[in-house]
């Protein structure tokens, strides 16, 4: 493997460098490869909307390959992506493993086939029933603190990925934080497409939260994050699990607290990113003898490299890049749209699910948490959403405290490098810390000292200069 000076190879490279490998395994499918189109006769749309009829003219002439030879080629491609994770996992220094998992029940998506499986690290001191092996149902009464809950969701554009891939950042919150970090095992498409990712998220969170006592969780300081299509989990997750309440609620005859329709929304402390319930009196007596009512508060989103606007087009995005050397491959981000918008003519791009960008205004004001982060790289085609999906949160209009970093002379992914001889990644460690510590802040209070600054030792570092908040 060639390494030019001074580069990272990224999980995904190095996948691509055995592209010859699940080349030839692909051909035995009969079906050909998606080539890219070639932008270099493509005018940049001068408004929105031609932007938007740009993607759906993309997204309508999107071949509908069989399912069957879709599943065989991200088979293929977990298997690569699966080798690159697991000598990223194993550079030194070491991460700690996850402390124990946990299998929950399918309850959100109607696509009832699979499971959804939780991986936990936990702080030291934290004590659980999981680790003696009592029954899952014993309540946990050795610990009594209530613990951070940061749940997590891999990138991989929807079809690759395991929720052991970002252990790195795992051990990061749980050694900083002091929290218990929640990686969530989604299913993966073309199996299981749009949007049954977002729907296992939310099933994830609303375990969490059923389960918060015996797991020492604390459900008012819920933080969602994320990386590439994960990234894009730790928004729209918040919000499917807000609807998911609403209409739960509904079906048993009570009421969820948005801010705008309850006496209560008006009480101090609740406001957006609560999930707040109030039983009519007539059902008071039937609710105590019921399992607690569900309440849970988001108090941060930490999202990194995200994708936020599905109606733009592959070609569009990728003019955005400076190095187009430095992006998705194609067959890559070909191999996502394919499985992951299933069928193809019946999705809307600007799904509230799938583009979170592109959400209204109500929405992202009462389901979005209050305090947002969001990391993006230069060498990225998904950098300008980003970069909109900030300056729109942070408006007067929707009104959230958004802090945002563009890492320079990276590439998606930069953060994942596969290769152990590399040693230690300062910069990667110096940007999650620097998380780490606005998280912590959330957490505990501005107030909160438990890293002090980031180091950073220049600009030299790749790391843009300090960030404000986005202007309204």
């Amino acid at each position: 493997m060639v390494q030019a000076e001074g580069e990272e190879i990224d999980v995904l490279t190095l996948a691509t460098q055995l592209y010859g490998i699940a080349k030839s395994i692909q051909a035995a499918t009969s079906t050909l490869m998606v080539e890219a189109t070639t932008t270099s006769g493509i005018a940049s749309p001068s408004n929105a909307s031609e932007i938007q009829e740009e993607g759906k003219r993309w997204h309508e002439a999107l071949p509908e390959r069989p399912r069957w030879a879709l599943e065989l080629e991200a088979g293929i491609w977990r298997q690569l992506s699966n080798v690159g994770f697991f000598l990223h996992r194993y550079a030194p220094p070491i991460p700690r493993p996850p402390s124990f998992t946990r299998t929950i029940p399918i309850t959100v998506s109607p696509r009832k086939e699979g499971q959804i499986e939780l991986l936990f690290w936990t702080p030291e001191g934290y004590t659980s029933p999981f680790f003696s092996g009592s029954d899952s149902d014993t309540k946990n009464t050795a610990s009594q603190t209530e613990y951070p809950m940061v749940i997590n969701f891999h990138g991989g554009g929807f079809t690759i990925g395991t929720s052991m891939d970002d252990v790195r950042w795992a051990h990061a919150c749980v050694s900083y934080l002091n929290c218990v970090f929640v990686s969530v095992e989604y299913r993966l498409a073309p199996q299981h497409p749009f949007p049954t990712a977002v729907e296992d998220g939310a099933d994830a969170c609303l375990w969490l939260v059923d389960h918060a006592k015996e797991l020492s969780l604390d459900t008012n300081r819920m933080a969602t994050t994320g990386f590439s299509a994960g990234g894009n989990m730790a928004f729209t997750v918040c919000m499917r699990v807000r609807e998911e309440v609403e209409k739960r609620r509904k079906a048993r005859g009570l009421v969820i607290n948005p801010r705008s329709e309850s006496p209560k929304a008006n009480m101090e402390g609740i406001g957006a990113g609560d999930i707040v319930t109030e039983p009519p009196t007539a059902l008071a007596e039937e609710q105590k003898q019921e399992k607690e009512i569900y309440e849970g508060k988001f108090v941060a989103i930490a999202s990194f490299y995200p994708s936020t606007d599905f109606t733009l087009s592959r070609d569009i995005r990728r003019l955005s890049i400076l190095r187009k050397d430095k992006g998705l491959p194609a067959f890559f981000t070909d191999l996502f749209d394919a499985s992951y918008l299933h069928p193809p003519k019946s999705i809307d791009l600007d799904d509230k699910y799938l583009s979170p960008g592109l959400a209204p205004t109500e929405i992202l004001r009462n389901s979005l948490p209050e305090d947002i982060i969001i990391y993006s790289c230069e060498w990225d085609e998904l950098l300008v959403e980003s970069e909109r999906f900030a300056t729109r949160l942070g408006s007067e209009e929707i009104g959230k405290r958004v802090r945002y970093r563009c890492i320079m002379n990276a590439q998606h992914g930069w953060d994942k490098s596969p290769l152990p001889w590399q040693g230690k990644d300062e910069r990667r460690d110096s940007v999650y810390r620097e998380v780490c510590n606005e998280l912590g802040k959330v957490f505990y209070g501005t107030d909160w000292q438990g890293l002090g600054e980031a180091e950073f030792t220049n600009d030299t570092n790749g790391i843009s200069t300090q960030p404000e908040a986005i202007p309204q």
